[in-house]
């Protein structure tokens, strides 16, 4: 039996096929646009993700605590999570790794 309570959900043409007129479909300009903007977003450095204007934090690529100036060239689009709570857990995980093998850098 097909579940037809989300069928409208199911886009009715491909948003990338040709259309058979000159004009663009609505579904066409969507899939156009959200293809364009998704190549141009700024990417976080540390996951990779897209970050959204809303939820832009600026990281230091090298870490204040190891040296690192807050300067231009020293500076990186992350999220507010993987500057924070994501970023640190690596930090002290490569810390444990470090302690126990004895390895220093």
């Amino acid at each position: 039996m097909e579940d037809r309570a989300f069928s409208y959900l199911q886009p009715s043409e491909n948003p990338y096929q040709p259309s058979p007129s000159n004009s663009y479909s609505s579904q066409m300009k969507s899939g156009i646009v959200i293809r364009e903007l998704l190549a141009k977003s700024p990417r976080c450095s540390i996951c990779t993700g897209v970050v959204p204007r809303q939820a832009i934090s600026i990281d230091h690529n090298e870490r204040r605590q190891d040296g690192g100036a807050a300067s231009v060239d020293n500076a990186q689009l992350t999220h507010p999570y993987c500057n924070t709570g994501f970023k640190e857990a690596r930090i002290s995980k490569t810390r444990k790794t470090r302690a126990t093998t004895g390895t220093l850098f």
